[in-house]
């Protein structure tokens, strides 16, 4: 198949990864956006904590006690790693696992803080 994969990538309607140890290809659209995607996440993890975050570890143990005393370990966890600083975290799974009682968690304890908020969902 290397001919025709060599055939397409020279008409531009595949894209070679040029740092894949073995050759990759993807749609030259879906390349470009997942350039642009990762370029944006490496930007906002460089940036400082978000006004009135960046609480120290008990600090933000404490809040999230206060504000969601309910939540699981990792659900905790998560909330505290944004109350400390941290810039991303990726919130995924199946139905009734604990999704939406972990941003109402967050929502809690941001408005507590007085952090501005936007939120969207895909």
């Amino acid at each position: 198949h290397q001919p025709q994969l060599d055939t397409l990538t020279a008409e531009g309607r595949l894209a070679q990864e040029e740092a894949a140890a073995e050759p990759a290809y993807a749609l030259p659209d879906v390349q470009r956006t997942e350039r642009r995607i990762a370029d944006r996440l490496a930007w906002l993890l460089a940036q400082a904590p978000t006004r009135g975050l960046g609480l120290a570890p008990q600090a933000a143990e404490a809040l999230v006690q206060r504000q969601a005393g309910n939540l699981t370990g990792e659900q905790r966890a998560a909330i505290e790693a944004l109350l400390m600083g941290k810039r991303l975290v990726v919130l995924t799974g199946g139905p009734g696992t604990g999704k939406t009682t972990t941003m109402r968690a967050l929502i809690d304890c941001l408005t507590e803080r007085h952090v501005s908020l936007a939120l969207c969902a895909t």
